[in-house]
């Protein structure tokens, strides 16, 4: 099965959405976060929920969860948490039989949800009738079966992980190697036909039956009419109960003897962790490929969604280049979804296609899922993406901070970033964050990108070419025009998004000439003697200071940069 959306409601820092909490109510209000892509990137600020979107997934899937009072959001146990998945069945599940047939619809999308009314109690189950368009109690026949043996399976790298824990899900990520590369094989058939067999026999043995008729016989004391039957079913886990031997791992460093994993330091662990990954998961791809091309059900191959909490963390720069590499290779291969949480810009590439970016923010109302689309983008703009990557890694930083400033290049971001220290705005606000566009042409498309992401940017350019110029230079008029035109839809979304604009350019409007690789330098020059002289405050690089450290900027619209 393919996952598509996980929505959450009052469940640890995401609250409420709506009067009518009723789990059957078609109308709940959810945070949503898709899940559909290949791989999954939550970023935001420090407790600010990214762990438990990792978590709800895990807490939904599994059978018995119960939630404590502390998983409740503000610990409002008088309102209930609500969960609901959203899946599409695979091209090859019969959808025909009376079980599951009826709750899926043309497109092959099933609907369900969880309910916890109270601190300790399991979840009432809810599944959507596309013919009524009503929420039905119960609905699957199997719910928690099917949800068990479908979806995928979580394998969880918490960021600070104990040996045994660290080895444990190790093991596990093996184990599914291991299955998935034995599926549908003719000697797996025969090994489980046998264990179910040896069940039978267990049942049908006369000792085995004269237990329960004893057993039977007190209950009946008890409860007339009570008897008792000891059964003996088949494991569920099949050939994986075979599989259950744990594995020793030991990690050698050079000149060093071989020592259990749990004395190394965080770094080895992690880096055994990466290369753990960097093998099993295409193998688990590989076998995948070949159980489906044997023709195992789904059932016997799974899927498995690797949550990886932190993945840069104990790794060196290089190390954490590598690891978001590898992430986003893995998420290719093929029956493995990646879903990853991280507090570095350097995990987050805007470019590539195929992913969900989430950005968690904590407001006082609760935390909120702000998301990008990454699948639809045009050609220039995630063109434009790259060339920003490539010119600079940590541009994702924006997303972890208050006040974005958006410049065309090295110029205007080596000036602010000088006045800024000098001014001290930065001592005092230190969510302002300034991005290197690396020209005027990808402004609008990291506009955008801010745009989905609800942050609030100022928007600072050259006027390059006067509005009474535009005629014999249109192209360079409509580059203004694109900036401000996302500038107008990210207000009409109620983004708080400003710009600036300098005359001509920022040389010209400073009063002064550079060329090539001086333009620099210049800039830092003009700034110094217009300190000397006392005269700073009259410049238009003062006004831009005071526009971002008062967020109002002089500039409303694109007819008062015609103006100029």
């Amino acid at each position: 099965m393919k996952l598509l959306q996980l929505g959450i409601s009052n469940y640890r820092g995401f609250c409420r959405l709506g009067e009518d909490d009723h789990p059957a109510n078609p109308e709940l209000g959810f945070h949503w976060l898709d899940m559909s892509n290949d791989i999954i990137v939550v970023v935001g600020e420090n407790n600010g929920g990214k762990t438990s979107l990792l978590q709800a997934y895990r807490d939904f899937r599994a059978a018995g969860f119960s939630p404590s009072r502390e998983d409740f959001f503000r610990c409002e146990v008088e309102r209930p948490i609500v969960m609901e998945l959203r899946f599409q069945a695979a091209e090859g599940d019969d959808l025909a039989n009376d079980k599951t047939g009826k709750w899926y619809s043309d497109g092959r999308v099933a609907k369900v949800r969880k309910a916890w009314g109270a601190a300790g109690q399991k979840a009432t189950k809810f599944s959507y009738d596309w013919d009524t368009e009503a929420w039905v109690e119960g609905g699957f026949g199997g719910f928690d079966s099917i949800l068990q043996n479908r979806l995928p399976e979580p394998i969880h790298l918490a960021p600070l992980m104990a040996a045994d824990e660290l080895r444990s899900q190790f093991e596990k990520l093996f184990k599914e190697v291991i299955q998935r590369h034995i599926a549908g094989s003719k000697n797996v058939q025969i090994i489980e036909e046998a264990l179910k067999a040896l069940s039978e026999e267990i049942e049908q043995d006369q000792y085995i039956n004269e237990i329960a008729g004893k057993v039977s016989g007190v209950a009946s004391n008890v409860f007339p009419g009570l008897a008792v039957q000891i059964r003996n079913p088949p494991s569920d886990k099949g050939i994986g109960s075979l599989l259950e031997k744990q594995a020793e791992i030991e990690l050698t460093l050079s000149d060093s003897p071989s020592l259990g994993v749990g004395r190394h330091g965080q770094g080895s662990q992690r880096a055994f962790l990466l290369s753990a990954l960097n093998i099993l998961v295409p193998e688990l791809a590989a076998a995948t490929r070949r159980a489906k091309a044997r023709g195992a059900p789904e059932e016997a191959v799974g899927n498995t969604l690797l949550q990886i909490e932190e993945p840069e963390l104990f790794l060196s720069p290089t190390a954490v280049r590598r690891m978001r590499a590898l992430l986003y290779e893995l998420a290719t291969q093929g029956g493995v979804q990646v879903m990853a949480c991280s507090h570095s810009p350097v995990m987050v590439d805007f470019s590539r296609p195929k992913q969900t970016i989430a950005l968690v923010e904590r407001t006082k109302n609760g935390s909120v899922i702000h998301q990008s689309e990454t699948n639809n983008v045009p050609k220039e703009r995630r063109d434009a993406l790259k060339l920003i990557y490539q010119l600079n890694p940590l541009v994702s930083e924006c997303l972890f901070a208050d006040k974005v400033v958006l410049v065309e290049g090295e110029t205007e971001f080596a000036a602010l970033t000088h006045v800024l220290a000098a001014k001290g705005v930065s001592k005092h606000d230190l969510d302002v964050h300034i991005v290197d566009c690396g020209g005027k042409a990808s402004l609008p498309a990291v506009q955008r990108v801010l745009r989905d992401f609800g942050k609030r940017y100022i928007a600072v350019h050259d006027l390059d070419v006067r509005f009474s110029e535009r005629a014999t230079d249109q192209v360079g008029w409509d580059r203004n025009d694109a900036i401000w035109a996302e500038i107008t839809a990210a207000k009409a979304e109620g983004i708080d998004a400003l710009g600036f604009a300098f005359a001509k350019d920022f040389e010209h409007a400073h009063g002064y000439e550079a060329r090539g690789k001086m333009k620099t330098v210049s800039a830092m020059n003009m700034i110094a003697e217009h300190e000397a002289k006392g005269s700073f405050s009259g410049t238009p690089l003062a006004s831009l200071i005071d526009a971002i450290a008062h967020w109002k900027s002089p500039f409303s619209s694109i007819d008062d940069v015609s103006k100029l």
